[in-house]
């Protein structure tokens, strides 16, 4: 391993120092660090020190970073500096927002995947609005779904009430507008999810503590829609669009979404 490592990291070094036309030498002139070994380096045959690859990269010009992607990357066929990557990031809320719930569905995947009780875990084409729902799993024999959410970052704040840490929401909606049929044959045009249409909500709490962890309710236990404009029987059916939340977690929320799939793997063996 560690010599693949050291393989690795050489190649990566020569093919940097000649992307910017420097012989061994003049780095090692520019770097300070001996020509030799800057050959073994690039050879995979020396080991290195933190401060000499600090050297090398200072010299080369480029972050240290930079010398540890090993294949090539998405920023280098782009053309984007990591510096240029943040920065765009930073400054665009609408563009952090759509990477994080991307990145929470990723962080999910790698939870529920710890478990050997999950299997096939598959998600479904974003463009398939009859579907709503992030990620599929089949769990003791079982296919659940979850739907996962984001804290808006905008509404995230320390609470002042005794007992809650933080506090803030997220939109539980379905993000375009659609026509769906309830249970009694209504038709309804709506942005709101609906009770059934998914079995639990995955809500990403980074916002809180910047640490990727979430929030787990079921589907039926979520709060219906208060909307005046739809009539009391439609907004039994709909999930409510904005959903507070709160750490420590309060119900209908909790940590574990184990505890969930078992409740849901309980009913359907009963039923």
């Amino acid at each position: 391993m560690e010599n693949d490592i050291l393989a690795q990291f050489g190649s990566r070094l020569k093919r940097i120092r000649t992307a910017k036309n420097l012989s061994q030498e003049e780095l090692s002139r520019l770097s300070g660090i001996d020509r030799t070994y800057i050959s073994d380096v690039e050879r995979g045959i020396r080991n290195i020190s933190i401060a000499n690859v600090t050297a090398l990269a200072n010299a080369l010009e480029v972050p240290v970073y930079q010398l540890f992607l090993w294949n090539d990357n998405l920023l280098e066929r782009w053309q984007i500096s990591f510096a240029e990557m943040e920065a765009l990031i930073r400054d665009n809320p609408s563009l952090r927002g759509f990477l994080i719930g991307y990145f929470a569905e990723s962080k999910l995947r790698e939870t529920l995947a710890k478990d050997k009780r999950v299997t096939n875990l598959r998600k479904f084409d974003d463009h398939d609005r009859s579907r709503k729902h992030d990620l599929v799993v089949v769990y003791k024999g079982n296919e659940y779904s979850f739907e996962v959410k984001s804290l808006q970052t905008g509404s995230v704040k320390r609470s002042r009430r005794e007992g809650i840490e933080w506090e803030g929401r997220f939109q539980c909606d379905a993000s375009d507008r659609r026509k769906i049929k309830l249970g009694s044959g209504q038709e309804v045009e709506t942005t709101c999810l609906t009770f059934g249409e998914f079995d639990i909500l995955a809500v990403n709490l980074f916002a809180f503590r910047e640490k990727w962890e979430f929030a787990f309710a079921l589907n039926e236990e979520l709060p219906h829609s208060d909307y005046k404009r739809y009539p009391e029987s439609v907004r039994k059916r709909l999930i409510k669009s904005i959903i507070p939340i709160t750490l420590p977690l309060q119900a209908p929320f909790e940590s574990d979404p184990f505890a969930l799939l078992d409740r849901l793997h309980r009913r359907r063996e009963r039923s």
